[in-house]
């Protein structure tokens, strides 16, 4: 044996493995120089390892498209389970960078072994420490089904994603778009898009930027400063309602820090992760009339943050759910009210405007377990929509006059500045305050440090049975 030439061949090998598509998308993803690679010499389809992201330690695989097409083997699967027991007994975070074809047709019945116990390693981490799902290329089958249980969610704007293949969908007008970026990201299933491997990496990193390693630690903390100048945030808070919801979180919330997700879905609400006096916090708003889409895309997003104790500040701006006779938004209500009730995270509420019913009941009030409840003096606070309301209780005083339509804006104009203002609502005891917009950011970053150590225990059961 000459030591010289194994060293030469170990060189090669080495220099050969630098090449690799899935090992450029790792080295993009770590700090520099972070990556430690594990198991190097069995399963070629996949690369594993850990290393650090912003300093912290990580987990991550990733599919490598150029070996057979990112095939799924016995062997790699393997090398995949490993680093989920890893990331489970360090309590790390966990990246899956996914681009394969599928599994290796000639290694028969032992896939569907293998793939069980990648779901199963997946499901047993869900909850424990964040996993992160970076669908690089094509995803496909059993590990769509792994990406989508997945905390978040990044697609390259050009991967495929799908459980069935395009093609053996009976819905031909849906076969060009079916597995595409937009396509699934518009069913609410992906949080981020990229342009390319690059954006893809700095997304992933900006999300675990806002995570705590797992369940148990606390989340980063950083440095605050304000996102603009008190005049200009002024200026955006003033106005709304009726403004530009986005542009008045971006003026609450640290410069620079906002990270919306799941945007194409949900057309009257969205989600946001930020920082907030330095402090990672998530912010939920609902801005019109909630559609399914809406009560799912919040819901989703309450559960997410709950499981790494995130704190939630919930913006509502809504009439209420939407008219139909549509049975899936009840279910999907029912679901968002649950999923707000059980969350145990830290929950401030923000009411800038119309704040109606049964949406306010769910998303806001403190029998939905709201620590704090803010609103500004634009807000409206009504069991009913205003117009409603004036119908059901001055129906009578309406029925005796010429010109019904006139008195019936201004009992709408009274019963806002009266009944429904949020004067009454805080003396009805609903509400810790009244703000003036410019007050706002600083009664937040308060209600936040108050709020830090705040602890909770539930009922011993199993889980809710919550509507599916």
């Amino acid at each position: 044996m000459n030591p010289k030439s194994k060293l030469e061949q170990l060189a090669a090998w080495q220099q050969n493995a630098k090449q690799g598509v899935a090992k450029k998308r790792l080295n993009a993803l770590f700090d520099a120089g972070s990556f430690v690679e594990l198991d190097a010499f069995g399963g070629a389809g996949v690369v594993t390892g850990y290393g650090m992201v912003n300093q912290a330690l990580v987990y991550a695989y990733a599919q490598e498209p150029e070996a057979e097409g990112g095939a799924l083997t016995v062997a790699n699967a393997r090398k995949i389970r490993r680093l989920y027991e890893l990331a489970a007994k360090t309590g790390a975070p966990l990246v899956a960078v996914l681009d394969s074809k599928g599994a290796a047709i000639g290694e028969g019945a032992e896939m569907l072994t293998a793939y069980s116990d990648l779901l199963l390693g997946a499901n047993n981490l869900s909850g424990v420490v964040p996993q992160i799902a970076w669908v690089a290329g094509t995803c496909a089958g059993a590990f769509a089904m792994l990406a989508a249980g997945c905390d978040a969610v990044v697609m390259a704007k050009d991967g495929e994603f799908f459980l069935n293949p395009p093609f053996t969908t009976s819905q031909k007008e849906d076969k060009n778009d079916a597995g595409t970026a937009d396509f699934v990201s518009k069913a609410g299933l992906v949080n981020l898009v990229a342009e390319d491997d690059d954006q893809g990496a700095q997304q992933v990193k900006q999300l675990l930027g806002y995570l705590p390693q797992n369940n148990l630690s606390t989340p980063p903390m950083y440095e605050g400063k304000p996102a603009m100048d008190a005049a200009a945030a002024q200026k955006v808070m003033e106005s709304c309602p009726g403004g530009d919801a986005k542009a008045l979180v971006n003026a609450l919330v640290d410069g620079g820090s906002a990270m919306e997700l799941s945007a194409a879905y949900g057309e009257n609400s969205f989600t946001m992760l930020a920082l907030l006096g330095g402090m990672p916090v998530g912010v939920a708003a609902a801005c019109g009339e909630l559609h399914t889409s809406d009560c799912n895309k919040l819901a989703r997003f309450m559960q997410f943050c709950d499981a790494y104790s995130l704190p939630v500040i919930t913006l509502l701006d809504t009439p209420g759910f939407t008219v139909t006779s549509c049975p899936g938004l009840m279910k999907a209500a029912s679901r968002l009210a649950n999923t707000y009730a059980e969350a145990t995270t830290v929950k401030m509420t923000l009411l800038t405007g119309q704040a109606i019913g049964a949406a306010y009941l769910a998303l806001a009030s403190r029998n939905a377990g709201a620590d704090l409840v803010y609103a500004w003096p634009t807000a409206v606070i009504s069991a009913l929509p205003v117009q409603t309301a004036v119908e059901f209780t001055l129906h009578n005083r309406l029925s005796q006059v010429d010109d019904p339509a006139a008195v019936r804006a201004q009992l709408a104009e009274e019963y806002t500045d009266t009944v429904a203002s949020p004067m009454e609502a805080a003396k009805a005891g609903l509400l810790d305050g009244i703000l003036a917009p410019a007050d706002t950011r600083d009664a937040l970053i308060h209600g936040l440090e108050a709020l830090m150590d705040k602890r909770m225990n539930r009922l011993s059961k199993k889980h809710s049975n919550t509507v599916l």
